[in-house]
């Protein structure tokens, strides 16, 4: 029997952390990963001869439901229950068998509920052939492309700063971010360069090219033509685009679509969209922090469509506000002269971030991309 332990070679990168709070593990520590369903542990090991392997997988499960999972290894998988140990310290192992091949062997355990995996202790397989660790896999450079405006956009030095500017803190070297995010822009004006005037279906006119296809900004340009797969497209608007007159104004049905419209084009070239709903404004009821935002039904409905994922933004922002007791803002109002939190966070106005804020709202995302398992999160290095 060849036991994996955290900390072997074997034993590849996850989304989560290595733990020794809860006594009775083996080795190291005990792999605690990030609660979320598609959360993924993974090993490489590498077999002399193929066959059937008995795997047995060390775990403990405090919580009182239980927390099923995946175990794969190519097109092989077995359902594990990981039902409740009763505490974090009480461990026990949930048994399978695969059938695993000559030479380098992936195995994947996958979390298929919210509350994410068990705690993992070690996995073990069993066999007469000579187990040895195997090559693990390694993640490919991507680029991070970012649409937005002001509060995204990189902005200016000191003051405003958009979270686009420090997102790249929280994630490896592999990852290189391409922030074409621009202040005061709809996501119309970003895409497409626009008319000051109305057309009769009440959207802002779009100049044309000959043959009647619209007038691409050069930012959307050379996004198209440089997304690889395997990139990433974060997408945020909302905050210009309820504007009543053009060239920023855009209705709920063209902002979902021109959502749909760059969510597609990601796709064909095998790229992933996320959309971001808007970050929030510092707007007070009394001593509450409330909803400053529109087009947050449109931007999950087109997420609905596309079965991508929506990072909202809008409400942990809000939250975030509500935590650090911003409200109700000294003075009335944000402006240059405003001191304390609030004006650490915020640049002169109630909307843009001065450096600080913009910091912790990438932290927001950067957390809530974890939380729900999107792909990216492999990149993020430990959250501040």
């Amino acid at each position: 029997m060849t036991t994996i332990e955290e900390g072997d070679r074997a034993f590849c990168e996850f989304s989560g952390v290595i733990e020794s709070d809860h006594q009775g593990y083996e080795g190291p520590g005990y792999a605690n990963g990030v609660n979320s369903a598609g959360v993924k542990l993974t090993w490489a090991i590498t077999l002399e001869r193929a066959g059937n392997y008995p795997i047995a997988i060390r775990y403990a499960n405090g919580s009182a439901e239980p927390r099923p999972a995946r175990l794969a290894a190519g097109e092989q998988t077995a359902a594990l229950d990981f039902s409740s140990t009763t505490a974090w310290a009480e461990w026990q192992s949930e048994q399978a068998s695969l059938f695993l091949s000559a030479g380098v062997n992936i195995i994947t355990l996958e979390a298929l509920e919210a509350a994410g995996l068990a705690n993992i202790d070690s996995i073990s397989i069993t066999g007469a052939q000579t187990v040895a660790a195997g090559m693990c896999p390694k993640l490919p450079p991507i680029t991070v492309w970012i649409a937005g405006d002001s509060t995204v956009a990189n902005g200016r030095t000191p003051c405003p700063v958009g979270w686009g500017k420090t997102i790249g803190e929280y994630f490896n070297d592999k990852v290189t971010v391409q922030n074409y995010a621009v202040g005061g822009r709809s996501v119309r004006t970003w895409l497409y360069d626009v008319s000051d005037q109305m057309a009769s279906n009440g959207e802002c006119r779009i100049a044309t090219n000959n043959d009647g296809s619209p007038v691409l900004q050069n930012r959307w340009v050379t996004t198209l033509s440089q997304m690889q797969a395997g990139d990433y497209l974060l997408i945020q608007f909302g905050i210009n685009d309820g504007s009543r007159t053009c060239p920023r104004h855009v209705g709920g049905n063209a902002f979902k679509e021109e959502y749909l419209y760059m969510a597609n084009e990601a796709i064909k070239r095998g790229a992933h969209p996320v959309f971001i709903t808007p970050a929030p404004a510092v707007r007070c009821s009394g001593s509450t922090a409330v909803a400053s935002r529109g087009f947050i039904t449109e931007t999950f409905s087109a997420a609905q469509e596309l079965n991508i994922p929506v990072l909202d933004l809008h409400k942990l922002g809000t939250d975030l506000y509500n935590q650090l007791a911003f409200c109700p803002v000294a003075g009335g109002g944000v402006s240059a002269n405003t001191g304390g939190a609030v004006g650490n966070f915020f640049c002169d106005d109630h909307t843009h971030f001065d450096t600080p804020g913009a910091v912790q709202i990438s932290e927001l995302i950067a957390n809530e991309l974890r939380a729900q398992g999107v792909a990216l999160a492999d990149y993020i290095e430990d959250a501040r």
